[in-house]
């Protein structure tokens, strides 16, 4: 079990108040919560339907570079830190 004064530390490195109940609940607690990470530890990814249960291709894209340097809008030009943007005239007409 993740002693007290573990719990303690962290909520002295935390700037939390945490009073002695909960240390020892908060302990508990934590200690439960490293013991089930050693259960997914154990999974076995050999099934790949399991390691991702939803289709991976409906959420992905490639992407590919395009060269917009030569289709630069007029006003827009390339310096050394990027694309400069012409001021926006925002008065009133």
């Amino acid at each position: 079990m993740i002693a007290p004064e573990a719990i303690r530390k962290l909520a002295e490195l935390s700037a939390l108040s945490v009073s002695s109940d909960d240390e020892q609940q908060y302990a508990q607690q934590l200690t439960q919560v490293v013991a089930y990470m050693t259960v997914l530890n154990k999974h076995n990814h050999a099934n790949s339907s399991l390691a991702w249960p939803i289709d991976n291709q409906t959420h992905t894209r490639v992407d590919h570079a395009v060269n917009i340097v030569d289709n630069l809008p007029p006003g827009f030009h390339r310096t050394a830190d990027g694309f400069p943007v012409p001021k926006i005239n925002t008065a009133m007409s």
